[in-house]
């Protein structure tokens, strides 16, 4: 199901008016914002997240995006790298995970990562074409 990501910004902005602590708003918001790719405020929603509470793996996932989105390639993955310890069972955790090693030039690792994210579960049709991409080029 697709949703409209300006409609979920501003339902969670009610959110936040009513509840200003609500970490899981800040989470969803950010994935809306970067699902427009408005990084900026996926990253600050991302960081008011875990100012709020430190232990949501989604927030560091999203805040990763925006560190990909700028190549920061070491910061996005030590936010990965969080994500996965506090949720080693989400499968785009590991496809993001999987684009940070590509960019860092890391082809065996993002293919092993794309892999976790597919046994995992994952629905997104891009892991596994950037998988299949990867293992033509061995």
């Amino acid at each position: 199901m697709q949703t409209d990501p300006d409609l979920e910004i501003a339902d969670y902005g009610q959110v936040i008016k009513l509840d200003p602590k609500s970490e899981a708003a800040y989470v969803n918001r950010s994935n809306a914002y970067a699902n427009k790719r408005d990084y900026d405020r996926a990253f600050a929603d991302a960081n008011r997240a875990i100012e709020l509470n430190p232990n949501i793996a989604k927030a560091y996932m999203h805040r990763a995006r925006s560190y990909l989105h700028r190549r920061d390639f070491d910061r996005a993955m030590a936010d990965l790298d969080k994500a996965v310890s506090l949720e080693p069972t989400n499968s785009m955790i590991f496809a993001y995970r999987g684009i940070v090693h590509e960019g860092k030039g890391n082809r065996t690792r993002a293919i092993a990562d794309y892999r976790q994210a597919i046994s995992l579960g994952t629905k997104a049709d891009w892991v596994r074409e950037r998988l299949q991409r990867l293992e033509a080029k061995r």
